[in-house]
Order: structure tokens, then sequence, then C-alpha cells
């Protein structure tokens, strides 16, 4: 049995799950556009045009990574909250299945001793007047990606970290349970939650960084995260520097 046809979510979800497709983000775009309700997933094995921050390639060996995405019914405006709380629900529950901790790389990276174990990727749409929001999730779960050409050195894995295949349906579950529970809880808890955990797992903070923002490197220390999403970064003359686009160097 093919292991994508045991992929499932909690009640409440709408699961769809495709062996190979294009992209999970295009499917779950395409389903806001029909109508589909909030949390409606698409799931896949393989992707022949993922893509990441920047018109970036996601590159992964099929039936080896969990890749997803998730429908949301929410104001444009969070979508920077909804990138948290899918990277917060991640971390969590790849800490709880794997037993290794993730940090979160500004903006939407998830790191793990120093390097990428995933990306993710939050998208708007608007029909009718109505905004919705994908998130796209890809997690390198059972293969070395240092063994596979295009992937940069310092990308890592599961596998990788704790020498073992591991369930990827039992990884999806794992973080969509940690959604739900976020998702169900009071507008103003929930943000406060999501922050509070998302600070908790942020990669560097309070440490010397440096920042790629438009073609010019930034260094100083990364104090905070605005409430829009924004870094913060304590340069050397003491003024604080907004950076609102821009890439951690690792």
């Amino acid at each position: 049995m093919n292991e994508g046809t045991v992929f499932s979510a909690p009640p409440g979800w709408v699961l769809h799950y495709f062996p190979e497709t294009g992209s999970t983000n295009d499917l779950a775009r395409d389903a806001g556009e029909a109508g589909a309700p909030e949390r409606t997933i698409f799931v896949t094995d393989h992707q022949s045009k993922g893509r990441g921050r920047q018109g970036r390639s996601w590159l992964e060996v099929p039936a080896s990574g969990l890749l997803f995405s998730v429908l949301f019914r929410r104001h444009q405006s969070q979508s920077f909250l909804l990138t948290s709380l899918c990277s917060v629900a991640a971390s969590e529950a790849i800490e709880g299945v794997a037993g290794v901790r993730a940090e979160i790389k500004w903006p939407n990276d998830l790191m793990m001793s120093g390097r990428k174990l995933g990306g993710v990727l939050t998208e708007v749409s608007w029909v009718q007047g109505n905004p919705f929001a994908v998130v796209g999730m890809g997690i390198n779960v059972n293969f070395d990606p240092t063994l596979l050409p295009g992937v940069p050195d310092n990308a890592t894995s599961l596998l990788r970290a704790t020498g073992r295949h591991l369930s990827r349906p039992q990884l999806l579950r794992r973080i969509l349970e940690q959604v739900d529970a976020l998702l169900t809880m009071k507008p103003a808890k929930m943000e406060a939650e999501v922050r509070s955990r998302w600070a908790a797992r942020l990669w560097r903070r309070r440490q010397r960084i440096m920042v790629a923002d438009s073609g010019r490197a930034l260094e100083g220390v990364f104090e905070d995260v605005a409430e829009d999403g924004a870094l913060l970064l304590r340069l050397e003359d003491g003024s604080l520097q907004t950076v609102r686009v821009g890439d951690l160097v690792i």
C-alpha cells in the first residue's frame, strides 16, 4: 500500500491526497477560489513545481518528504500570523514525533542544528472581494538532502538528524492537531499564544546576525520581530532597523 493512502486529518478537516502534482499551493488556491472551506488540505508525495519564497524552487525526493498546503478563510492582515501558527505547529509536532528540537528562522524556515529542515510559504488571494490564505509547507523527512543535486549544503532532514525513518502520516496528523488546537482558541488568546511560542523558537534571536535585504547586507543584533512580522535589527550605531523583506544569512 502506498503510504500516501493512509494520510489522515482531524475531524472537521477535508483532506485531498495526490501521488504527484505540480504544486499543492496551486491546488489549494484553486479550491479556495471554488469556495472550499477552511481546514481543507492538499497532500502529495511529489511536486513537480514546488516553490519557496521569492520564486525559489523546492527540491525533494518523491515519497520521502512531507508536502502539503492548508486553506484558511482569514483576512490578508493575518497572513503573518498564519505563517507563524503553522511554523509553531510544525516545530512542536516534529519535537513530539522525532524527539528533536526544531527552531524557526525568520521569516519562514524550519531549522535544526543550524541547518534548514523545511519551509513555509503563505500566499493570499481574493475572490469577489473575499480574501483567503494558503499556507504551504515542505519538510525534509526520510532522505538526505545533501545527496540531492541542487540542494544547498546547509540543508538537513529528520532522517539525517535522528538516524531513522519516520512516519510522514503520523507527523502530518500531529501538525494538523496542533494547528486545530490553536484555531479553536478565541482570536486574542490564539494570537498571544502563537506569538509567544513562535518567539520562543526563533533561531538566532538576541544574537548577532547578518541580513540580506534588497541586495545589501545588514549586520547587527536580532532584537525582536514586530507585530507585522518585520525583523528588528539593532545596528552598530544603536539605531533600530526594520527589515520587512530579506533573509538571515546562514
